[in-house]
């Protein structure tokens, strides 16, 4: 069923009329890759596992964002979170993070943040449009 599928997508008129042209299929690639990264990370218990799958949807995510074609990035930006809260429901009750997790991953985000913030500052001090 899933190889049907796979044909009907990569042989449908939209994708063959805009291969190549404005990164259709660049996003389609991106945001099915995610779906199926998101699936793996919550069925997934081991962290070390875990790993790979948010580079990859990093990169997704990277890819996507920067395909800058609004037309077709939007609409599948909203069938991609559809997708992605119905992947979370189903998932939620066998997905399980541990306190060292959630310390690790609170950690990281408040280095980042103050990372960014120190950048930011120093923008504000050199730059004199903001003096």
């Amino acid at each position: 069923m899933s190889v049907v599928l796979s044909f009907l997508i990569s042989f449908a008129p939209v994708v063959q009329w805009w291969f190549a042209i404005n990164g259709l299929v660049e996003m389609l690639i991106f945001m099915q890759l995610s779906m199926v990264m998101v699936w793996k990370y919550m069925n997934t218990e081991n962290s070390v596992q875990r790993i790979p799958y948010v580079v990859v949807i990093m990169i997704c995510a990277g890819g996507y964002i920067l395909t800058m074609y609004p037309a077709w990035q939007i609409s599948l930006a909203y069938v991609l979170l559809g997708i992605f809260v119905w992947i979370i429901w189903e998932n939620y009750k066998k997905f399980h993070i541990k306190n060292k997790r959630y310390t690790y991953y609170n950690y990281c985000s408040n280095i980042y943040n103050f990372d960014t913030g120190i950048d930011i500052l120093e923008i504000k001090r050199d730059n004199p449009a903001f003096n």
